[in-house]
């Protein structure tokens, strides 16, 4: 018995699961893009700038945010940094 090695496999056959393994990747990528279901919390700003703050003295931040998703979004507690 000869070793045929790759070439024995028809082109085709090999076109066809570079196809598949192409198409499958493409899209497992679009489903890692899309947002999971479920409550989403999107801040309106990101940069917090609190000026000059005097040791001792407590800073006060306000956060303005929403839910942008699509179930209710229930913040359970919350603690400074």
């Amino acid at each position: 018995m000869a070793f045929r090695g790759i070439r024995s496999y028809p082109v085709l056959a090999v076109r066809r699961l570079f196809s598949l393994a192409i198409l499958l990747a493409a899209s497992w990528a679009a489903a890692a893009d899309a947002p999971a279901p479920g409550p989403r919390l999107k801040f309106d700003s990101v940069d917090l700038n609190l000026g000059d703050v005097v040791r001792g003295d407590d800073a006060v931040a306000t956060f303005t945010y929403r839910n942008v998703g699509d179930a209710p979004l229930k913040i359970l507690s919350a603690k400074p940094g």
